[in-house]
């Protein structure tokens, strides 16, 4: 949040202006991250199928407790690729969704983070 939002009618310095511009644009040094995030979700789905195809041969021989294992894993993968998408959604809420270009785009605005986290969230 610029610092003339805070404080009322002060003006903003040129040292604040490239501080906040630094700021804003240090967090393009995470795209790597979140490209490598989703690449890695992709992966994790390609080998969630992969199980499921391996196990439907096998399930009227195996054992109960490693049917169980098995679906315990595949939650595992579940929850995991959950966590991805949470953390790359955050992100784009936060920091591209609010550029020109992409908040012009009509699906930007279909799900706001707000929403997502609100019905989430339990009562107070």
């Amino acid at each position: 949040m610029p610092l003339n939002l805070i404080i009322k009618n002060v003006p903003l310095t040129n040292l604040e202006k490239s501080f906040e511009g630094v700021m804003y644009a240090s967090h393009w040094l995470l795209a790597p991250i979140y490209i490598g995030l989703s690449i890695g979700l992709l992966l994790l789905s390609i080998k969630f199928f992969q199980e499921v195809l391996h196990i439907f041969p096998d399930v009227l021989e195996i054992k109960e407790t490693d049917l169980v294992l098995f679906i315990l894993s595949m939650v595992d993968i579940a929850l995991v690729g959950g966590l991805i998408v949470m953390v790359i959604y955050i992100k784009y809420e936060t920091k591209t969704s609010n550029t020109v270009f992409f908040s012009s785009l009509p699906l930007c605005n279909a799900w706001p983070v707000s929403n997502f986290f609100g019905g989430i969230r339990g009562g107070a």
